[in-house]
């Protein structure tokens, strides 16, 4: 699989390798197991017909492309690309499933838009105030009012954009990328030292190890206290806990419409909680792709499937 850097000889964000799948398999040995990967092409609505008054869809989606070139624009910066591309999917999900409804149907719809937090940081230093999934989450809600618009529907039908809300994404540390990049204690610098030392700041090997967190790597790990894949995924299960029970509330609450959350994070943290969480796999012992704005969507029935 290709790295996801734009490449300047005298840039050091350029060389800034991309977190996740980028890493390519080859860098991966034996002991991983490669399983499908998640794409945009799996953002789809429900069925028409099989979303139903009173009940919730959950979409957990990666954060879009930014741009890693000085040279080009902001580093950390969404790239033109990925945000025209996030403005497209938003509207073309929701315009498909507004189709599916009746008019009456259609103004009984809410959509509330989540996102992580996280500022870019990488290990050699080049960091950027840019929170990349906020900044993909603006860009969801500008396809989500363009499909509103096109069906003559009002944009407050998206949760952030009422009241006080000023059209604000509403951000959460719960779906960060990878937690020892943002942790500033002393602890925190001891294990970015000691990864980096044995694997270097730039090359892939250090991403491979930490999926894997196994002997040594895990240990050192334990011993400073920083999070690991599992408790990635531990905190993405918390904040589906915590979302779906919003969900439950709101459907008992308002049986006569249906509501969408939209939560973006990053591939770091997502894709071990759809491993686990999901399809059941072990954490460490596979690897799972997700490209870039792919995500999954969960129906959440009347029936509490």
């Amino acid at each position: 699989m290709s790295n996801d850097n734009n490449n300047a000889t005298n840039n050091p964000a350029a060389d800034v390798p991309i977190h996740g799948p980028q890493a390519g398999f080859e860098s991966v040995d034996a002991e991983v197991r490669n399983i499908p990967g998640i794409t945009v092409e799996n953002l789809v609505p429900p069925e028409v017909g099989t979303f139903l008054a009173g009940e919730s869809i959950s979409v957990l989606q990666v954060n879009g492309k930014d741009n890693r070139d000085a040279s080009k624009g902001e580093v950390g910066a969404l790239t033109f690309e990925a945000a025209k591309q996030e403005e497209e999917t938003t509207e073309g999900f929701l315009g498909k499933l507004l189709d599916g409804l009746s008019e009456g149907e259609r103004s009984k719809l809410d959509i509330i838009v989540i996102a992580s937090s996280a500022e870019l940081a990488t290990l050699n230093g080049v960091g950027s105030d840019h929170k990349r999934a906020v900044d993909t989450g603006k860009h969801a809600i500008s396809g989500f009012k363009q499909a509103l618009k096109d069906r003559g529907l009002d944009e407050g039908a998206i949760v952030n954009t009422r009241g006080l809300h000023g059209g604000d994404i509403f951000e959460t540390e719960a779906l960060l990328d990878v937690p020892f990049l943002h942790d500033i204690s002393e602890e925190g610098e001891k294990y970015r030292e000691a990864m980096v030392e044995k694997y270097g700041a730039t090359g892939f090997g250090i991403w491979a190890a930490y999926e894997k967190d196994k002997g040594d790597d895990r240990k050192l790990r334990e011993q400073t206290g920083m999070p690991g894949p599992v408790e990635t995924a531990d905190a993405v299960a918390d904040f589906m806990h915590v979302s779906q029970g919003f969900a439950e509330a709101y459907q008992e609450a308002n049986p006569d419409r249906r509501l969408i959350i939209w939560a973006i994070g990053h591939y770091d943290s997502l894709t071990h909680y759809i491993k686990r969480d999901m399809l059941g796999e072990d954490i460490r012992d596979t690897l799972m792709p997700m490209d870039k704005l792919s995500g999954v969507v969960i129906h959440n029935h009347n029936s509490g499937s």
